[in-house]
């Protein structure tokens, strides 16, 4: 299968990807993001009513949010600027080398906080999180050793 050529073509600056179509544009994933910060560090408690929602990394480990393995913190330990968003990414950063690099999406439902152990990568309001999401589990994926 051959698909037709662009009418003109750029060096993309990366020597791995070589030329792309002259009218992409090319830059730093880090101009995709809003933000990017690190989970509530608090006591993980029994649920109650004085208890809110957090993720953990047995949370996001199948690669969607497993709203069976979320933890609880206390209302007075949750912290407003770190509520998950639609579109927020979250991605393991630390545990052992067969979790580092698993990430999921919120999607709106449940309010659920960030929680430790997790960082949360926030789309700027002008990038289709779906991709960025893609993107980011695709690149894990190929870092990733090979279990073989």
């Amino acid at each position: 299968m051959s698909l037709p050529a662009y009418p003109g073509y750029k060096d993309s600056g990366a020597d791995w990807l070589g030329r792309v179509p002259s009218h992409w544009i090319i830059h730093s994933v880090r101009h995709h993001l809003k933000s990017i910060f690190n989970g509530l560090s608090v006591e993980q408690v029994d649920f109650d009513e004085d208890t809110v929602p957090v993720t953990r990394i047995e949370t996001i480990s199948t690669g969607n949010i497993d709203h069976e393995k979320l933890g609880y913190i206390r209302i007075e330990d949750a912290r407003s600027d770190r509520v998950l968003l639609e579109g927020d990414i979250l991605f393991s950063n630390i545990n052992s080398l067969k979790m580092i690099g698993n990430c999921a999406q919120y999607s709106p439902g449940l309010a659920i906080y960030a929680g430790m152990n997790l960082l949360v990568l926030r789309p700027a309001a002008s990038v289709n999180h779906s991709w960025l999401f893609w993107l980011g589990r695709e690149l894990i994926k190929r870092l990733r050793p090979s279990s073989s």
